[in-house]
């Protein structure tokens, strides 16, 4: 099999070698970069989702839930939540 251009001569060989070299340091760098990118972003969700829910849990213990006034705090601890998330 016949090449278009000779790939052992000197020019071509080490421009190969070249980017064999970096591709062979890049890739493997690339696919660790974005399975670990990617479960770290998981985990970041899942720790605001965790936050969110605590604060949420935490509003009947703040307020009772029978008077209208305590009602609009409620509220403006939703807000106040939502703003901070």
């Amino acid at each position: 099999f016949r090449y278009w251009s000779d790939v052992h001569e000197e020019p071509a060989w080490s421009i190969i070698t070249l980017w064999q070299c970096i591709l062979a340091y890049y890739i493997p760098v690339e696919i660790a970069s974005l399975e670990t990118v990617s479960l770290f972003l998981i985990m970041m969700a899942s720790g605001y989702l965790r936050v969110v829910q605590e604060r949420l849990l935490n509003l009947n213990d703040k307020f009772d839930c029978t008077i209208d006034e305590s009602r609009n705090a409620i509220y403006d601890e939703v807000l106040t939540c939502v703003k901070y998330h």
